[in-house]
């Protein structure tokens, strides 16, 4: 299963959720992942690996970035097997 994420670095405190938005003119559902981690050598990808699959009730391994690595959009892939 692919899932579009909004990534949020440097925030206060670590949260995730859902939210209704408009991105690329479609109208869908999106994961929002706000993050403590700073977009440095890739600290907030790993936090954003662990956080979405605490979210989702799964292990990090079946968690991971497809594309986006370098942007705030990303497209993961979640494994649920």
């Amino acid at each position: 299963m692919f899932q579009k994420v909004l990534v949020k670095p440097n925030k206060k405190a670590n949260q995730v959720y859902w939210k209704q938005a408009s991105l690329f003119a479609e109208n869908e559902n999106i994961l929002i992942v706000e993050t403590t981690e700073a977009p440095i050598e890739g600290r907030a990808n790993k936090k954003v690996i662990e956080l979405v699959a605490e979210f989702l009730n799964l292990k990090k391994s079946q968690v991971s970035i497809k594309t986006g690595k370098t942007d705030k959009i990303k497209l993961l892939i979640i494994n649920s097997k």
